[in-house]
């Protein structure tokens, strides 16, 4: 079976699992036509556009059957995070210098360079597969001048640290190893060495920081732990994944001595959490909800019913709170924490 596969996808990518070639397909599935029994199955390869809220686009480039890639072909802005992109776009126009940390193939990286010709982006990817895929997708879209990518992982110090590349097709599960969240068994054949920095230290005399984005898998705690002169001369807006099994308490502890205030992105809105939660969705889905830098809450470590599972935390919640609700149309990520 494995030397069949071996034979038959390079004709896949050439035909039926071609971007060029199964345009429509997308189409339909970003019109909620398509079932997801056939979407989350067909091969995606190649390059496509993926339509942003603010009725703009950015490029993917070499696309390889990864399921972060085929989610946003099929599903287009709607598919991965709804309630947090508009928000996110929103909140990095203004900021100076955006962080994306766990970037993996850059995402959030072309959101934040899309949302203001002024704004800067470093970001943070460790794996060298994923690593240049990222490179390439900024490059595609002309903003590497504006673009710092790091193949290495934020962390509470610099050094080496372990890293699990979940294999082939499933970037979105990478991870420091061992990983602290999710249920897949790491293989010896995945692990890999690979360098780590601080966020402080790659982002001295780079300019303010308004926007940090975390999602490193169970990791974030030792992200903050090595920003802390960042958290407190620069004061960004966060936004953060923290799944169930993540380090929840550890981020509370880490952002409430600095003042910050946290919320659930939610598809109705923000939600500010004041007690520690662990409600759980029922099940999980591509969406997420984050926390905002800005109250002394602790960060809830579960999500809504929908699956959301991001957080946000911020200081001046002035631009957070006016928001509007992430119902219709697709919503930008707080600054904050993100939960599952």
């Amino acid at each position: 079976m494995s030397m069949l596969t071996d034979i038959l996808r390079p004709a896949v990518r050439r035909t039926a699992g071609n971007a060029r070639y199964i345009g429509f397909l997308g189409r339909l599935g970003r019109e909620g036509r398509l079932p997801d029994w056939l979407w989350r199955r067909w091969p995606v390869y190649g390059d496509f556009e993926l339509e942003l809220p603010n009725g703009g686009s950015v490029r993917i480039t070499g696309a390889v059957n990864d399921w972060l890639e085929r989610m946003h072909f099929f599903l287009g802005m709607r598919g991965d995070e709804p309630e947090t992109y508009p928000l996110f776009m929103k909140l990095a126009a203004g900021s100076e210098l955006v962080l994306d940390v766990g970037a993996n193939i850059g995402i959030f990286t072309l959101l934040a360079l899309a949302s203001d010709p002024r704004t800067r982006v470093i970001s943070f990817e460790p794996s060298p597969a994923v690593f240049s895929r990222l490179k390439a997708n900024v490059e595609a879209n002309g903003w590497s001048g504006r673009c710092e990518p790091r193949m290495e992982a934020a962390s509470s110090s610099a050094g080496t640290v372990a890293f699990d590349t979940a294999g082939a097709h499933r970037s979105i599960h990478a991870g420091i190893y061992p990983l602290r969240v999710g249920k897949v068994e790491a293989s010896p054949a995945n692990i890999t060495e690979v360098r780590a920095n601080t966020v402080d230290a790659a982002c001295e005399g780079k300019g303010r920081v308004g926007l940090a984005k975390i999602d490193v898998e169970g990791y974030e705690d030792e992200v903050l732990r090595g920003m802390r002169r960042t958290l407190e001369e620069h004061r960004p807006h966060l936004i953060i994944e923290c799944l169930p099994a993540g380090p929840c308490r550890n981020i509370t502890d880490i952002l409430k001595p600095l003042g910050y205030r946290f919320f659930h992105i939610r598809r109705g809105g923000l939600e500010e959490k004041r007690r520690w939660s662990r409600t759980l969705p029922r099940r999980r889905r591509t969406t997420s909800s984050p926390a905002t830098p800005a109250c002394p809450r602790p960060f809830p470590e579960g999500g809504g019913g929908t699956g959301e599972r991001k957080g946000a935390a911020a200081h001046d919640t002035g631009r957070i709170e006016k928001m509007p609700p992430h119902g219709a149309s697709p919503a930008p990520k707080a600054a904050g924490v993100k939960g599952a």
